[in-house]
Order: C-alpha cells, then sequence, then structure tokens
C-alpha cells in the first residue's frame, strides 16, 4: 500500500478541509463590572486551562461591563486559541441582564491591543484598516497613518468594499471614511449616514470607559445598515500592517521529494490504520491553529501535502511539507512541528510507516455576523 494511498484512507478522520470550528464552552467567570476581571490596564489574571481548550471560559460580561472589559475577555479568549463561535452575532444582552461576547474572534495583530482612553480622539482621516484579509488603505499622505485593526471574522473583503470607522466615546460618536475628515453624528442619524456612503463594512472602536450598553445602542443602529460590522481596536503608533508572506521567508524548505521510503513492510493492517485515525484529532486541531496564524501572516487558502515518518514506538522524529500551493513558511513550520508532537500508538509488528497527507487549509468565509443577537 502506497503512501498516498494511506493518507487518502486516513482523511476521513481528518477532513479535507480544516477551517475554524467550534467546541463545547463550560461557564467559567464573567467579566467586567465591580466584581470583573480585567479593564484598560489589562491586568486580567491568565487562567490555569491549557491553550486550546475552548471550554475553559465563559463570554459573559456583566452589566456594568465596559469596552475595556469586552477586549480584556477577547484577549484571553484569542491568547488561549478559545476564538471560535458559530452564533452568527457580535454581542448579546443588555444593561439589565448583562452580555455575552458571542463573535467568531479573528485577531488581526496578536497580542490584542490594549484599549485607549482616547482611542476616538486619535482617529484622523489618515487612518488605515487591517484585518485577516488584508488592508484597506486612507490615501497616500506624509504621515503614518493609524491603523484600525479588526478582531470579529468578517467574510473577505471584495476590491468594491467600502469601509467606514464608526468610533464611541462618551460624549459622541464619530463616523470616519479612510481619506476623509470624521464627523460627529447623532446615534439615530448613523444609519442614514452610512447608507448615504454606500459603506459595505463598519469597523466599530470605542474608548475603554465606554459602556458596553452604549455600544450595544450603536450596534442595534448598525444592524439596520445592512453592512457587515466587525469589532476593531485602534493599534498603538508605529503599528504595522502584516504583510502577505513571501517565498523565502523563515521556515523549513519544502522536502520536494517526500521523506525516504523506509523500506520493509511496513504497511499496517486494518486495526492499526484504524488506531492512526484515531490519533489524528489533535493533527486537525493543530492544522486550525496552524491556519489561524496563517491569516494573521497575511495568508490566505493554501493546500498542502504534509508528510511524516511514524516509528514502531509511535514517536514521529520527521516531518515535512512536500507541496504548497502558496508560498507558506509559516505554515510549513507550524504544521511540521505539530505532526512532530503527535503520539501514535506504538507497533512492534512493523517498521517506520511514512505517511503523505494532503490537507486543504480554507479560511471561513461562512455568512455575515450580525453586530447584535436577538
Amino acid at each position: 500500500m502506497g503512501k498516498r494511498l494511506i493518507a487518502i484512507l486516513l482523511l476521513a478522520s481528518v477532513g479535507a478541509s480544516c477551517g475554524p470550528s467550534a467546541g463545547d464552552r463550560r461557564p467559567d467567570r464573567p467579566v467586567g463590572g465591580r466584581d470583573g476581571a480585567g479593564g484598560a490596564d489589562g491586568d486580567d489574571e491568565p487562567s490555569d486551562a491549557p491553550p486550546g481548550d475552548v471550554g475553559a471560559f465563559d463570554r459573559s460580561l456583566r452589566a456594568g461591563a465596559t469596552w475595556a472589559d469586552l477586549l480584556a475577555l477577547a484577549r484571553r479568549l484569542d491568547d488561549r486559541r478559545a476564538d471560535a463561535s458559530e452564533a452568527g452575532c457580535l454581542l448579546r444582552g443588555d444593561a439589565t441582564r448583562g452580555f455575552r461576547l458571542e463573535a467568531d474572534l479573528a485577531v488581526t495583530v496578536r497580542p490584542l491591543a490594549q484599549p485607549q482612553a482616547q482611542a476616538v480622539a486619535a482617529l484622523s482621516e489618515n487612518v488605515s484598516i487591517v484585518s485577516r484579509w488584508g488592508a484597506h488603505h486612507a490615501p497616500a499622505t506624509p504621515e503614518t497613518p493609524r491603523l484600525v485593526g479588526d478582531f470579529t471574522l468578517t467574510r473577505p473583503w471584495q476590491a468594491a468594499s467600502r469601509h467606514a470607522v464608526v468610533g464611541i466615546a462618551r460624549e459622541r460618536v464619530v463616523l470616519i471614511d479612510p481619506g476623509a475628515a470624521g464627523a460627529d453624528v447623532a446615534p439615530r442619524d448613523l444609519a442614514a449616514a452610512l447608507r448615504t456612503r454606500g459603506a459595505t463594512h463598519v469597523h466599530v472602536i470605542a474608548d475603554a470607559d465606554v459602556a458596553l450598553s452604549r455600544v450595544a445602542n450603536v450596534l442595534d443602529e448598525l444592524d439596520t445598515v445592512g453592512a457587515e460590522v466587525a469589532l476593531s481596536v485602534l493599534l498603538p503608533e508605529g503599528a504595522r500592517a502584516p504583510e502577505p508572506e513571501r517565498a523565502g521567508g523563515e521556515g523549513p524548505p519544502l522536502c520536494a521529494d517526500g521523506l525516504p521510503d523506509p523500506g520493509g513492510d511496513a504497511t499496517p493492517d486494518t486495526r492499526e490504520l484504524l488506531a492512526i485515525r484515531q490519533s489524528l484529532g489533535p493533527l486537525r486541531q493543530a492544522a486550525e491553529r496552524c491556519q489561524s496564524e496563517a491569516m494573521s501572516a497575511g495568508i490566505g487558502a493554501v493546500d498542502v501535502l504534509l508528510a511524516f515518518r511514524i516509528e514502531p514506538d509511535g514517536t514521529v522524529p520527521e516531518a515535512c511539507v512536500v507541496e504548497e500551493s502558496r508560498p507558506a513558511a509559516a505554515l510549513r513550520r507550524c504544521l511540521s512541528g505539530a505532526a512532530r508532537g503527535i503520539a501514535f500508538p506504538a507497533s512492534a509488528a512493523r517498521g517506520p510507516l511514512v505517511l503523505e497527507l494532503p490537507l486543504s487549509l480554507r479560511p471561513s468565509a461562512g455568512n455575515a455576523q450580525r453586530a447584535r443577537c436577538p
């Protein structure tokens, strides 16, 4: 049985496409308000939960929570890669019941930036917007643009997309088109102003101390526009947008010829093949994490052929990417490292086994997330 035939049989358990998926979540502790953790100073305590344990964090925010509390929660979720959600909306709740961050997160620049007390005042017409889909730049000016970075997932941007930034302060709401001067606008007039501009993507930021109840009221208005809404953060001065990765970046080289054939009778029987399948779950989870990190580096959809050698004791001492549909050094490094970390069942009955596994990594486009949850 050839290496690729074995890999095809294994695909039933790994899945040919590795996009973000959400796991079960267990309640933990809410963030914000008098009893919450986190805030503008970023003093939220790290959890003891292991990375990737998406059930380790509740997404609740108390009734008195602020924008700073929401960012603290989003940062903790992203740090633990507990960022996926299938709720289809950004924020649930109100000032009476409290809130819940339901958004499918997609932090553009890690770690997620700290909230700023005067973020809205720092905005100007010279602003550029960045997300995992790329960057929308203001027209060139002598000044270095300030960057607004999305931290919730949107569908892929199109060439015809029109962007607007909505900044929420305690006493004012500001609407900014990149390349045009910002203007104060009454919340009740916000939807009409965005429709007049033909905005397809709206990026929402707020000052650190703004109550989530005020943010929620603005999001209610935005849901009537028909544009896609993202929660965003003002990046620190001097921050630069992630550049798409190019060939020659740091990372292991391709092993275009694959791994050497170990020789001998390395074909697993049906029972052993099933055991190998059952051991591939961590690789699928790691592929999702690698894809998320690759998106942060400016890499979109990519197909790869991953090769790895399983020793009789179940260890994987060697792994590499044989083929890739576009240069992706960071992805090669992440996937090969993940494969080497898998523990397969030991088998004294056979020699080393070399597998080649095709993976199709696709950013999750899905449907637009509503600004407010019903």
